[in-house]
């Protein structure tokens, strides 16, 4: 009987071993199932969060978008408008006239002395000639009572009265009213000098 028993014991132990390796082997495959339950679940959790910041990235852009598109209108909106309203309201241009270069040599001057005292046409003739007026003649008004320098020139001449007015200024009172010449006559600007 002993032999018995120990083959018993053998056979007893055997299946207390088979079953603590049984049981060990549950263990064994719930740590692996697990960890693969757990790796599986971390997948699951990386790819929930990476497909959120791409919602939220692309949701970003979209919002951004918007908001350029909104700036650029309000960019574009008054160019329209001012637009329109040069449709609506045309305005006048002006063309400017082309100017005339004057030549003073061109003219012809006669400087009388209004003034009585000697020698003033001739002070004049030598200024006018210094601005570049070149056909100048000197003599006597029919009176010494001019107070101021009187400017008589022709009609097609009087482009050059500013000019003649403006060169005279400097040194003598010009009358603000000028004179008329007959288209006859042999001078296109008598200059007749006054006291002052």
């Amino acid at each position: 009987m002993d032999k018995q028993t120990e083959i018993l014991k053998d056979l007893t132990s055997q299946r207390s071993m088979s079953s603590e390796e049984k049981g060990s082997d549950d263990f064994k495959s719930q740590v692996l199932h697990g960890g693969q339950r757990a790796k599986q679940s971390g997948n699951y959790l990386y790819i929930i969060v990476t497909v959120v910041f791409i919602l939220a990235l692309i949701g970003a852009g979209y919002f951004l978008y918007q908001n350029f598109l909104k700036a650029d209108d309000s960019a574009i909106q008054p160019a329209i408008v001012s637009v329109e309203e040069s449709q609506l309201s045309p305005t006048e241009t002006v063309t400017p006239t082309p100017e005339v270069e004057l030549d003073r040599a061109d003219l012809t001057v006669q400087i009388l002395n209004g003034s009585g005292t000697p020698g003033v046409a001739s002070t004049a003739q030598e200024y006018l000639e210094g601005l570049g007026y070149e056909n100048i003649d000197t003599g006597n008004a029919d009176s010494y009572d001019y107070e101021e320098t009187v400017i008589a020139i022709k009609t097609e001449k009087e482009d050059y009265l500013n000019l003649i007015s403006q060169d005279l200024a400097d040194k003598y009172t010009v009358a603000e009213e000028t004179e008329s010449l007959d288209d006859d006559s042999d001078f296109d600007v008598i200059i007749t000098l006054g006291d002052k």
